[in-house]
């Protein structure tokens, strides 16, 4: 339908008037669109494969004796099929089936479903914030019946209850764990969650397991360990969380004039605890790329990076190489990343290709997978927020060239949040789990 409006002419004030008039209907717009996002968002968390724990407040689950949840998304992600199954002495029955979204007409989310007796129901509800909703459901007689409040501790951990309508009498209580895992193999570099695991480790990393994440590569290396844990430690507390520590970034610029053996004399230290803590890979990335003035700058980078690279593959670590734009700057004639290339040992030195800062460079990620094959064993599967959700980076059509390219580690990664950290992790690795381009 198209509505016509007649625009008389309006005096100066009227103008003014009409003006402000206008400005508060766009900000009422904008708050509108964000509150709609942020319930499509929240809802999010409900996807995943889930077990009911043997009581509310246990976080122990039996699986042969369960309830077991099943939310998969559908419709290109805007709705989930829920089902609920009995799990006792390992024979599964169906409890309950439903379809649950979010109606951008009225900002609710919306279910319908049926239940074992064959009783149909339609619940109508909304978060208060990211913790909280609240959905009450309805027969088909128009009948409230029954009133299902949720409380996400987290991504991963969610607590529901129902109460009988009308009087609000607690009918059951019932917790549920995420276990996303085994799916896919796919890591997440830990400073995506940096404050989170400096104050709270082993709960953000239990998160993360039971997200769906197989491993972690570190951000963080004092010289001593990792995250004020030893070595074994931190690899026993990962371990303990469902996953395993498969890579590290760590930082160690050359000096003016440092002589490379002085230099390897760090890298031996930390190769050491790394090879104790159990690792596969070491990146690094230098932080003094603008300081290379010459090729003779550049032929000294690349004996450092190949005399590490030596220095792990005697330690059965592989090493790597990780940009960020500047790499893709020159010095002289010579872009720096291909420089890189085309003068470290490929027997030695890898490469892990940051999929956001290439882009940021203006470079085209398939023109080195086709040009150097083999050489990129990981990527950093990043966009300018939450993953997959920008537009801007065509992840089905770089996955086309995975196997050129030699990737072995998938590495998720996010530095800016819309949202809370683990509610934005949350929706990038539901996209990943749920990208048919992703083996």
């Amino acid at each position: 339908m198209m509505i016509r409006v007649r625009l008389l002419p309006l005096r100066a004030h009227d103008r003014l008037r009409f003006r402000f008039v206008l400005l508060l209907l766009l900000m009422a717009i904008g708050a509108v669109k964000g509150q709609m996002s942020k319930q499509h968002v929240w809802l999010s968390q409900y996807y995943g494969h889930w077990f009911s724990t043997v009581s509310p407040d246990s976080n122990r689950v039996d699986k042969d004796n369960c309830i077991e949840l099943i939310a998969k998304p559908h419709m290109n992600g805007n709705a989930m099929m829920v089902d609920v199954f009995s799990i006792t002495n390992k024979h599964k029955q169906c409890l309950l089936s439903e379809m649950i979204s979010y109606d951008q007409l009225s900002n609710q989310i919306v279910a319908m479903g049926q239940n074992q007796e064959g009783q149909c129901f339609i619940g109508k509800g909304q978060f208060r914030d990211r913790h909280r909703l609240s959905m009450v459901d309805r027969n088909l007689n128009d009948t409230p019946v029954m009133q299902v409040d949720f409380h996400f501790v987290n991504p991963a951990e969610v607590l529901l209850q129902g109460h009988r309508l009308p009087g609000h009498e607690l009918l059951w209580e019932v917790k549920y764990i995420k276990d996303n895992r085994p799916q896919k193999s796919i890591g997440i570099q830990l400073v995506s969650v940096r404050d989170l695991m400096e104050k709270q480790a082993e709960s953000t990393l239990k998160t993360l397991g039971r997200m769906g994440f197989s491993y972690v590569e570190t951000f963080v290396f004092d010289g001593e360990g990792f995250y004020g844990m030893e070595p074994r430690i931190f690899k026993s507390l990962v371990e303990s969380c469902g996953m395993k520590f498969k890579g590290s970034m760590v930082f160690r610029d050359l000096a003016d004039d440092e002589r490379i053996d002085d230099a390897l004399l760090w890298w031996h230290n930390c190769i050491v605890l790394h090879k104790e803590a159990g690792v596969s890979y070491i990146t690094t990335s230098n932080n003094r790329v603008n300081d290379l003035k010459n090729e003779a700058d550049l032929v000294r980078l690349c004996e450092y990076y190949n005399a590490i690279g030596e220095l792990c593959a005697s330690n059965n670590i592989q090493f790597a190489i990780h940009n960020h734009t500047e790499e893709f700057g020159k010095v002289n004639d010579f872009v720096i990343y291909d420089y890189l290339l085309q003068n470290t040992n490929p027997d030695l030195v890898s490469f892990q290709l940051d999929l956001f800062w290439i882009r940021k460079a203006g470079a085209d990620a398939s023109y080195y997978f086709k040009n150097y094959p083999g050489r990129f064993f990981s990527w950093h599967v990043k966009d300018s927020a939450e993953l997959g959700h920008s537009g801007k980076t065509d992840f089905r059509y770089l996955y086309q060239f995975a196997q050129q390219a030699g990737l072995k580690y998938n590495v998720f990664e996010i530095e800016q949040f819309n949202y809370h950290p683990l509610v934005s992790i949350n929706l990038g690795i539901n996209y990943l789990l749920n990208a048919d381009f992703i083996e």
